[in-house]
């Protein structure tokens, strides 16, 4: 057999690494759309962004600014201006909304909403810091995920997510 010297590889092709992608390049392109950005910036900017104004959304925000409800019961977190407009802790949020997010997809519509305001309402009292809310919150997802998906596997659809939450909650506040 006679070695012709060429290789047997496309060496030049990228290889695909990391995690594969979630948002359509649409999804992402709309977004780039709405916040107006600069060249560089990062699909996960662009992602915290997006998650950031689910969890507002969550939390009764509106283009006209924030009910005074609201801006009384999380007013730790949004940082509201006399104007109700909200200067809130982004990383937090956005993390809030990235749940929110995720159980829009498991549970009925507005359930998700409830949850995100449980979480939120834990979070004001602990007032953790920024690193430690958002391993609070991923914890909490971690086992909220897990009990819905246990359930379903149980072909139990009918549960009440929200007291699920406050359970979730309490059973970490007795592991402190």
């Amino acid at each position: 057999m006679e070695d012709d010297g060429a290789l047997s590889e496309d060496v030049f092709r990228k290889s695909v690494r990391g995690r594969p992608r979630v948002w359509t390049a649409e999804h992402e392109a709309f977004w780039r759309r709405v916040m107006e950005c600069p060249p560089g910036t990062t699909l996960r900017a662009v992602q915290d962004f997006s998650f950031t104004g689910e969890a507002l959304c969550a939390l009764g925000g509106e283009v006209s600014g924030f009910p005074k409800e609201a801006i009384r019961r999380w007013a730790w977190l949004l940082r509201c201006d006399g104007d109700g407009q909200s200067h809130c802790r982004k990383s937090i949020m956005s993390q809030l909304g990235r749940m929110a997010h995720l159980l829009s997809h498991l549970v009925e519509e507005g359930k998700d909403v409830e949850v995100v305001q449980v979480f939120a309402d834990r979070l004001c009292e602990l007032k953790p810091t920024a690193r430690d809310a958002i391993r609070l919150l991923r914890d909490w997802q971690a086992r909220l995920d897990g009990t819905i998906w246990m359930r379903f596997a149980r072909h139990d659809y009918e549960f009440d997510v929200t007291a699920l939450a406050v359970k979730i909650i309490e059973k970490n506040q007795k592991d402190d």
